[in-house]
């Protein structure tokens, strides 16, 4: 075990010996940063992370800073109006914002800058067999961007159900693993006084909410039946064509399902009308009146409750045709260093967004400062956990994250997370919720989808994203209201399919489809 933590504190450092520290330029030069202001970070100027870069670079920084509230509106008018932008501008942009921003000469690409130096994205690629760089070239032909790159399983397989083991005991049952198992528990603790208290009314069966981050039950409950990526309803054939699971008698299927649900009281039409600190609230109800809900992990529910430690993971439910799915978003690498076509030193800008592409910079820009911040979990709970050499288990000692402070930029900027477990937080109790959530992944990883199986994040050409920007925004309001009605029943899903599938039609669905196919080509070098 002592030589797992060596080997875990050596991987720290893998990544970050490409270019030299000490000294990126001859004298000591000063870098003027463009960025937005995170909530939560009190000061870029004295702040330890901005610290750290100028001591292991040995350059200053200088900051302009964005307001918080639509820094990318601020930033379009600096480039209209031909303002200074500095040297980088230190901003997550998606590859048409690149290009537009590029077609405007305000970025530079940066091409010449990798295949001059040996570099840290470079070294990634090579160790793993990742293609970072290809990921990050945008339609031209062109780099713009040093990535951040920061894989976590838990985002990646975020739509998961919380049950409460309690209630599962009182009504006599087992965790459920299919659609009808599921139906019959939400009944159980419906109509047998789940929380034990006497009232067999006050109960709430199941409760989601769709408009908080991994809380929309319906991703969950839709696997069952079709594949659900969580955004747009992807599909993709054995042949790589493309289409939308909303469109599919499978679908229809899983709506039926939940408006039975929802017509018996066992799942809360509160779902679909809450916004999120109000279904917190519904949550953190003390005494618990919840049976199942949804997030990525049990804290949606305050952890100081005392019923919060009965919740764990329900496994992916099989449906009544055998389809068990899980939803796959794989990490991408955002572009978030830009060189200015302003900077006075675009190599020394070019080296310092590489270097901080490491893990390094990553656990420093996450969790601060090691022996500050963090500390490195026992051999006891490594040995607990079953982790493997690549894993790092830390335990909070003053944990910034969720607190306003000047230890980092909030991750606001490039780093590397390699590992899908690379970082995780847990101080040995096995009811506290990162051992719980761990435990779970588990069982989504076994059935994640393969590649080829669904449909990643695509890149679209100025071109297309302006002709998709109408089409989609249409289809996806409209779908997405449909939904909630067919789940509801405001709409009928045998007497209003067909009409609803005549609407898509109507709003160039076909398009939409041959746009998205276009680029999936282009993802897969066709």
């Amino acid at each position: 075990m002592k030589k797992l933590l060596s080997l875990v504190l050596a991987a720290l450092m893998v990544l970050s010996v490409i270019v030299p520290m000490a000294a990126l330029a001859d004298e000591k030069e000063t870098l003027r940063i463009v960025i937005p202001q995170a909530s939560l970070v009190s000061d870029y100027e004295d702040n330890k992370f901005t610290q750290w870069i100028e001591d292991e670079c040995g350059i200053n920084l200088d900051f302009v800073v964005l307001p918080n509230d639509n820094p990318k509106d601020k930033l379009s008018v600096m480039v209209a109006g031909g303002e200074d932008l500095g040297d980088v501008l230190c901003i997550g942009l998606s590859s048409s914002e690149a290009m537009t921003f590029a077609d405007a000469g305000a970025i530079i690409p940066i091409n010449e800058f990798f295949d001059k130096y040996e570099t840290n994205v470079e070294a990634y690629d090579a160790e793993t067999g990742k293609s970072i760089l290809g990921q990050i070239t945008m339609v031209d032909g062109n780099i713009y961007g040093i990535p951040a790159y920061l894989v976590s399983i838990s985002d990646e397989l975020r739509y998961r159900a919380w049950i409460n083991t309690r209630w599962l005991e009182n009504v006599g049952m087992e965790s459920p693993t299919t659609t009808e198992e599921f139906y019959e528990v939400l009944k159980a603790f419906k109509e047998k006084d789940a929380n034990g208290n006497g009232d067999p009314n006050d109960e709430i069966p199941m409760i989601g909410n769709s408009k908080g981050w991994s809380t929309d039950c319906r991703m969950f409950l839709t696997n069952a039946f079709v594949y659900e990526d969580g955004g747009f309803g992807y599909l993709v054939d054995a042949e790589g064509k493309v289409s939308f699971n909303y469109t599919t008698d499978e679908y229809r299927e899983a709506l039926r399902y939940m408006n039975k649900l929802v017509s018996e009281g066992l799942l809360a039409t509160d779902t679909f009308t809450l916004e999120y600190a109000q279904y917190q609230e519904v949550l953190n109800h003390d005494p618990t009146n919840v049976g199942v809900f949804t997030f990525t992990n049990p804290i949606a529910m305050d952890q100081n409750i005392p019923e919060n430690k009965y919740y764990q993971f329900v496994q992916p439910l099989v449906g009544p045709e055998g389809k068990q799915y899980v939803t796959y978003n794989p990490t991408q690498p955002s572009p978030t260093w830009f060189i200015t076509a302003d900077s006075k030193n675009p190599d020394l800008a070019f080296k310092v967004g590489d270097f901080l592409y490491s893990e390094e910079s990553y656990l420093r820009n996450r969790v601060g400062v090691q022996g500050e911040d963090w500390e490195l979990a026992g051999e006891d709970i490594y040995e607990k956990m079953g982790y493997s050499d690549d894993m790092i288990i830390w335990k909070e000692i003053n944990y910034p994250w969720e607190n306003l402070s000047n230890t980092f930029w909030h991750l606001g900027a490039p780093a590397l997370c390699r590992q899908p477990n690379y970082m995780s937080m847990w101080n040995g109790d096995e009811s506290y919720y990162n051992y719980r959530r761990w435990k779970g992944l588990l069982y989504y990883m076994e059935i994640m989808p393969e590649e080829g199986t669904y449909v990643p994040t695509l890149n679209f050409t100025p071109e297309e994203t302006e002709e998709l920007a109408e089409i989609r925004t249409a289809i996806d309001t409209y779908r997405a209201e449909c939904r909630t009605r067919f789940i509801l029943g405001d709409m009928d899903l045998d007497t209003e399919w067909d009409a609803y599938l005549n609407e898509l039609t109507k709003m160039n669905i076909s398009r939409y489809t041959e746009i998205c196919q276009t680029a999936y080509n282009r993802f897969l070098g066709k």
